[in-house]
């Protein structure tokens, strides 16, 4: 089994309901509520998302007992400019995962940041930066993993 370097910071958050624009944008995302995320700095970030789960294989025992399945991703905490909104969020777009899954909470462990949010001059330049990102964060991954 592969080792993981210790993460920044670890938060665990609810899931809450997002407006679907990551499915339309083809970056699907699981949003969770934004209050969770103290002490945060607002950007994206490389993070891993521990997914309760029921016992398939890579899961891992957590600390609650649960059985609890890891997926790396990428992490937005701010506001989404180039849709206009002000108002914080905080979503995850998860690599390897089948959607689907069915979950309340979860903790989301940060590891490093990518970048700071950004305006975009229109929704093609946000997917464009975001595959960057995924790309950044991948090639990251790698050297978390030991």
């Amino acid at each position: 089994m592969k080792r993981i370097l210790p993460s920044k910071k670890i938060i665990k958050a609810r899931v809450i309901k997002g407006a679907g624009r990551g499915k339309k944008i083809k970056v699907p995302t699981i949003n969770f509520d934004p209050s969770s995320a103290h002490g945060l700095k607002e950007g994206i970030y490389v993070c891993r998302v521990i997914i309760p789960s029921t016992g398939s294989t890579n899961s891992l025992q957590v600390s609650s007992g649960l059985v609890a399945k890891p997926y790396w991703g990428v992490l937005h905490f701010g506001p989404r400019p180039v849709f206009g909104e002000e108002d914080r969020s905080l979503e995850v777009h998860l690599f390897d995962f089948i959607d689907g899954t069915e979950t309340k909470i979860a903790d989301i462990e940060i590891y490093d940041l990518i970048r700071k949010v950004a305006n975009f001059k229109d929704k093609d330049a946000l997917v464009a930066r975001i595959n960057k990102d995924i790309s950044f964060a991948r090639r990251k991954i790698l050297s978390l993993e030991t």
